[in-house]
């Protein structure tokens, strides 16, 4: 089974969902060694809602990024900055 299958269990075709399934639940080094980090930088950023803050604390720290940007991002987000649940 390849990567693409093992995190397609919806049958999605996305390859940029793919990735982000990747970067949640496999191991952040085959991530890395497989892409670039200003790649992965761009894609996080662009899908940061898809992220929990122990998430977005780990691979932000991993991409060497600000947390200006990583605040200007998740205000700027209508997914992560209007939370209806308190949690």
């Amino acid at each position: 089974m390849n990567d693409f299958q093992k995190y397609s269990w919806d049958a999605e075709e996305n390859e940029e969902i793919i990735l982000l399934r990747r970067m949640k639940y496999d191991d952040p080094f085959t991530v890395l060694r497989k892409y670039s980090k200003n790649f992965l930088k761009k894609l996080f950023l662009d899908h940061i809602h898809y992220f929990d803050k122990k998430n977005i604390a780990f691979w932000s720290l991993i991409l060497e990024m600000r947390d200006e940007e990583i605040e200007q991002k998740t205000k700027n987000n209508f997914r992560t900055s209007c939370k209806i649940w308190r949690y």
